[in-house]
């Protein structure tokens, strides 16, 4: 693979959660949250990122700026036709 997905920081998490990634090259980058049932609820990154170290942060809020309801989520990282997702828990 061409990054390295760290685990999220705080996990489980109440106010927010950083996501940090390591690209090795120059990559379109796209960091989304998922519910369980697969329901988009945040858009974290979706642009072009020069090789190094990267971090965003989640906040347990959706798309729409509301709190996101307790419980499990997914981080879904995908850079050079490469996936990677990693569970997050949400406890507010």
């Amino acid at each position: 693979a061409h990054f390295r997905f760290a685990p999220a920081f705080p996990n489980p998490f109440s106010h927010s959660a950083e996501l940090r990634f390591t690209l090795s090259r120059e990559s379109d980058v796209s960091l989304k949250v998922f519910g369980v049932r697969g329901r988009l609820i945040a858009d974290l990154a979706g642009e072009r990122l020069p090789a190094g170290s990267h971090r965003r942060t989640w906040n347990g809020t959706n798309t729409r700026g509301e709190s996101a309801p307790m419980g499990i989520y997914f981080a879904r990282l995908e850079a050079d036709g490469v996936t990677a997702v990693q569970r997050i828990v949400f406890v507010p």
